[in-house]
């Protein structure tokens, strides 16, 4: 297996301090926020945890300054790894993989956290005010870091479920709010592994008395400030970055979003009207409560945001230090102007109800939630509050030591997968029971298409006593048919009748009964009948067709499969590197404009075989042309030995000496599909043909027969 990026920059960080190393693997593209799981502390690290504590202080700069944000492909490594690994008849197997699979997104085990903190995380998200659990204040003991633990958990939990149910446009939404809140999570663990302690005294300490004596916090500061910087200045429009800060016993958002191509909105998510007073505006007063809204600080040119350096280096220290009140609100709501080039700008803002007293750290991710989700769908919004509630009752009913004992056990089986394996490959037992299923469809499939008054799977082997090897050209020069795929794509080409299908399905039918025939090339083999995708078989529907769809009726014909095995499939589509694609007569295609995309993306496969006859196969680009050749007569006797061979030979050396008489029936029967047809109309008693019949004839004959085949069917 290839050595990932990420593992050299884990073990170029635990072995060998060379920067220039990293600063490499940074500028190939290494994933900065994937964790590593360490075998000795039986701990999960992410690189700047690993640099901090490896004491590369050169690197952690590196890593600060040059943090990727979360991509949809990394989050989709995730995803594929825990539906790969899914066992369906496993249900607390699933569930410790499901912790497993986020705990390394979260570098941490969720489940670890007292049953205290999560009593207060429930306060909090049902808006309690005053909350005691036996006598236990439940107004502390919880922060906005365990609480965007338990968002991503949801949300990540509510991907599983949309992929599994391919519910795009929800799986959508909750992707770009899954991936904004994993780069929160990882600016907030970014500055909270900084390596320097805040003493009690800095607490009241001015910023510029504190760089002055450790310097290098500063440095720090600068690095993830630009780092920041570079991240909002790439936001798209409507697309927020937020920081979680604050100051001592409470805490707030600020957070900024792109309103257009040149400008950023500054905007201070707090929905405790009287914390500061007289910053935010009440809409609205009841004796219960009020109604709030955030604030626009203002706007702000993506040119002015490298000037602004300062600022945001103000708003780190903000979040790795407890700021005093005045402190705390005089940055925050740039009541000393810290913001440079700053614009006013009136926008319509959304009114909520205050928080409680003391769900801040809850209720400052508020707007930003309400604004990135529900007002896309007020729905699913809800959905995933309650989905919140849920999983934090969850998590506070297992923390218990029974629990976490069994937890703890079968966590620990999870922890060697990705050592051992690719973190997007198919567990061995999933594969099998996959392939088991589309081999049996196979069989199934080509037996009734060979001998149709025999129904035993045991029996398809008259396939290869029929099966005359065919001759295959390219340029002139022969072809072994064991070396048909010495290039990745291959176009096969030949006359009507002259055996392209035939070859397609004794390719794909010895892969079934798992002869060697390229065993050790490809995994997975795909036939697809190319005719097949019309409008008849893919009647127009409201949601696009999917390659799995046409997968699983083409390929798994009789085999139903349930959402997770789809998922499973569709993974290894876009991850495995060795599988064929079989995609039968190309000429024959009358495909609907609603499945354009998945011919497409069917024609862009790595490994590829496409027949067709010559004069339709559109500039398809290919590595090697064959041409298929028609039977010689050796060919032709065999073809006609093996054809009779159940029945009387006799009857066959009669039909061989009826052909070899006439040079036009030669020359006809040299087309395998012709010489079938000569084959069964000699069988039949009733159409016996006669010698000397002439050439218009025999084709009347052969139509006939043809005819009489169809309207069977």
């Amino acid at each position: 297996m290839t050595e990932t990026l990420e593992t050299r920059l884990y073990k170029t960080l635990k072995k060998n301090p060379d920067f220039d190393t990293v600063k490499q693997l940074i500028y190939a593209g290494v994933d900065c926020n994937l964790s590593y799981f360490d075998q000795y502390s039986r701990t999960f690290q992410s690189p700047i945890q690993l640099a901090v504590k490896t004491d590369r202080r050169k690197a952690l700069h590196l890593l600060y300054k040059h943090r990727n944000s979360p991509t949809r492909i990394q989050l989709k490594k995730h995803v594929t790894f825990y539906i790969n690994h899914n066992d369906r008849l496993q249900k607390e197997k699933n569930e410790i993989l499901f912790h497993y699979t986020v705990s390394r997104l979260l570098y941490t085990r969720i489940i670890k956290h007292s049953k205290i903190v999560f009593d207060t995380l429930i306060a909090a998200l049902h808006d309690y005010d005053h909350a005691k659990y036996r006598t236990c204040n439940l107004s502390e003991g919880s922060t906005a870091e365990i609480f965007l633990q338990l968002r991503i958990y949801t949300l990540f939990q509510k991907i599983i479920e949309m992929k599994i149910n391919s519910n795009n446009n929800e799986s959508t939404i909750i992707e770009e709010e899954l991936l904004h809140n994993l780069e929160t999570y990882y600016f907030l663990i970014s500055i909270k592994n900084i390596p320097v302690i805040i003493t009690r005294e800095m607490i009241n300490q001015t910023f510029s008395i504190i760089s002055m004596h450790k310097p290098h916090l500063k440095k720090y500061y600068q690095s993830i400030a630009k780092n920041v910087i570079s991240k909002i200045g790439k936001l798209k429009i409507n697309q927020e970055y937020t920081i979680p800060t604050g100051w001592i016993g409470h805490a707030v958002c600020v957070s900024f979003q792109r309103i257009n191509k040149t400008h950023i909105v500054i905007r201070i998510d707090n929905l405790a009207p009287d914390n500061p007073p007289d910053m935010h505006k009440i809409v609205h007063s009841t004796k219960k409560f009020n109604i709030t809204q955030p604030k626009i600080l203002g706007q702000l040119h993506v040119n002015h945001l490298e000037i602004n350096l300062n600022y945001f280096v103000l708003l780190i220290d903000s979040v790795k230090r407890d700021l005093t009140f005045e402190d705390g609100k005089s940055l925050i709501y740039n009541l000393d102007g810290q913001i440079i080039n700053l614009d006013q700008i009136q926008m319509h803002v959304p009114c909520f109800i205050e928080q409680a007293r003391a769900n801040c750290f809850v209720k400052c991710f508020h707007p930003g939630f309400w604004i990135r989700v529900g007002e896309k769908d007020q729905k699913l919004y809800k959905r995933l509050l309650l989905a919140e509630k849920d999983n934090a009752n969850l998590f506070a009913s297992r923390c218990i030591e029974k629990y976490q004992h069994n937890f703890n056990d079968l966590f620990d089986q999870f922890t060697t997968l990705v050592e051992k394996e690719d973190i997007q490959n198919l567990p061995f037992s999933n594969r099998t029971r996959l392939q088991d299923k589309l081999k049996m469809s196979y069989k199934q499939h080509y037996k009734h298409l060979l001998n149709n008054n025999n129904n035993s799977i045991e029996h398809c082997s008259l396939l290869d006593d029929k099966y005359i090897h065919l001759r295959f050209e390219n340029n002139n020069k022969p072809i072994d048919f064991k070396n048909l795929f010495i290039k990745s794509r291959v176009l096969m080409i030949g006359e009507a009748g002259c055996g392209k299908t035939t070859v397609c399905q004794y390719i794909t039918y010895s892969w079934a009964i798992e002869r060697k025939l390229w065993s050790n090339q490809f995994e997975w083999i795909f036939y697809i009948k190319m005719r097949n995708l019309n409008s008849k078989i893919y009647p127009s529907q409201s949601n696009n067709y999917l390659l799995i769809d046409i997968i699983e009726k083409e390929c798994f014909q009789g085999h139903k499969l349930d959402d997770f095995e789809k998922q499973t499939l569709a993974n290894q589509f876009e991850n495995s590197s060795n599988i064929l694609w079989i995609l039968d007569g190309f000429d024959e295609r009358m495909i609907p404009e609603y499945l354009y995309s998945v011919e497409q993306e069917l024609l862009t496969k790595s490994y590829l075989l496409l027949t067709s006859r010559t004069y339709a196969t559109y500039n398809f680009p290919y590595d090697i042309q064959i041409q298929i050749q028609n039977f010689t007569e050796t060919d032709m006797e065999n073809y006609i030995s093996n054809y009779f061979s159940f029945t009387l030979r006799t009857t066959g050396r009669e039909c061989w000496t009826f052909i070899s008489c006439c040079e036009q029936l030669r020359q006809t029967a040299r087309i395998p599909a012709c010489l079938e047809i000569i084959c069964s109309l000699w069988e039949n008693d009733k159409d016996k043909l006669e010698f000397g019949i002439s050439k218009g004839k025999l084709y009347q004959k052969m139509c006939d027969y043809l005819l009489r085949r169809y309207l069977l069917k």
